[in-house]
């Protein structure tokens, strides 16, 4: 069997808002919205990531297109690390230093063997960069990283897309739907003008609009309709990555249903890698492969669509495994009614984030933060008692 594919990597992530006071606005605290998560997407699959309103998802997909720049971690696509591609000069410069160099230093002070040093790097980026810093130094190392900035932003650009969560308000009400959807391919100079109108067309009639639409404006659309114009935007570049934003939550049931046919329909035809954030456990359970589910900031449960809805082993899942209703009256379904409110990314609480609403928190709960470790194979849970409870 063939190994799959990474095509999204991303390492310790965070995200972190700082809060403001004072005359001369100095920070006085953080808001932790996404703190510290890891997670691979292979080619071709569908990464949901579901949890509840404020947990990090829409923060983690904006930050890993750089749409919000990430405070730490390392984002891979393709094999490249591109946390730096998006800086200033200065703070790449910074990144560099502390992410490679500093590292590298350290690892030399413990042993002086460059050799074994580059063999035991499991990251094939880290073993280049580690044969670049120590053969040439730092300087040679920023070149390489940085060297034809402008066109290796351009090329994440085309290779990433985000399809906007509220269809009303991420299409410029300015625009006609031919601007809109080929402006990407003129930007990076993949069609003539000539061209362009007959992609267009093409790209419309694919996520099931008619060619005669290409002249009109966003508001003589439906939300349905709007958020196809959004979709073909989005495939305009043939992008391999494409972040999903809640793209769904903003539309009745029966348009839901077709777009998410469209999405799968399209994955297939184009071979995409979505990631894909939403709400409804049973909308992530249509379209996805894996599904991470989010807590607070953090990950708190990954692994496949059957496991996770089989056999969850984390006691937040469990309980929105609980909230999802069956369509049969005769059957009756125990809800489990987590205590207290969320809290707040600001002051988030010591040890595990879930065990102030936790129904088998423990004294080690409080003190001790569980890390996220494989239960199963392929099956990882970020608890100090991972399927202890059942409901």
């Amino acid at each position: 069997m063939d190994e799959k594919k990474i095509l999204l990597n991303v390492e310790n992530l965070k995200k972190y808002f700082p809060v403001r006071a004072g005359v001369f606005k100095k920070v006085v605290a953080q808001v932790k919205a996404v703190d510290n998560i890891s997670f691979k997407v292979f080619e071709g699959e569908t990464l949901g990531l579901v949890g509840e309103s404020g947990c990090g998802k829409s923060t983690a997909g904006m930050s890993i297109l750089r749409l919000i720049d990430p405070t730490a971690g390392r984002i891979f696509l393709e094999g490249n690390d591109t946390t730096s591609w998006f800086m200033s000069s200065m703070k790449a410069k910074k990144y560099i230093k502390t992410t490679y160099c500093d590292r590298f230093d350290a690892l030399v002070a413990k042993n002086s063997n460059q050799e074994a040093i580059i063999n035991n790097l499991d990251n094939p980026v880290d073993k280049k960069y580690a044969q670049i810093y120590f053969k040439d130094g730092y300087a040679k190392l920023c070149d390489e990283i940085m060297g034809g900035i402008n066109a290796k932003r351009k090329w994440f650009r085309k290779e990433a897309q985000i399809i906007f969560q509220d269809p009303y308000s991420s299409l410029n009400p300015r625009m006609r739907v031919n601007t809109i959807v080929g402006e990407g391919l003129l930007t990076h100079n993949l069609a003539k003008s000539s061209e362009i109108n007959g992609i267009e067309s093409d790209l419309l009639e694919k996520v099931g609009l008619s060619k005669d639409y290409i002249y009109r404006y966003p508001h003589q659309f439906s939300g349905g309709q709007r958020q196809r114009i959004g979709i073909a935007r989005a495939l305009a570049l043939k992008p391999k990555l494409i972040v999903s934003d809640e793209a769904v939550s903003a539309l009745d049931v029966s348009v839901r249903s077709q777009i998410l046919n469209l999405l799968a329909d399209l994955q297939k035809e184009f071979k995409l890698t979505y990631v894909f954030i939403a709400h409804d456990l049973a909308v992530v359970k249509h379209i996805s492969s894996r599904i991470a589910v989010m807590y607070l900031g953090k990950i708190v449960e990954l692994t496949d669509r059957s496991s996770l809805f089989d056999d969850p082993m984390h006691p937040y899942s469990v309980s929105l495994m609980s909230a999802i209703p069956i369509p049969d009256p005769q059957v009756k379904k125990s809800r489990i009614i987590l205590k207290g409110d969320v809290p707040s990314p600001l002051r988030p609480p010591s040890g595990c984030r879930f065990h102030p609403r936790c129904p088998i928190a423990k004294d080690i709960c409080s003190k001790e933060e569980p890390m996220l470790m494989e239960i199963k194979p392929g099956h990882f849970s970020a608890c100090h008692f991972p399927g202890t409870f059942r409901g």
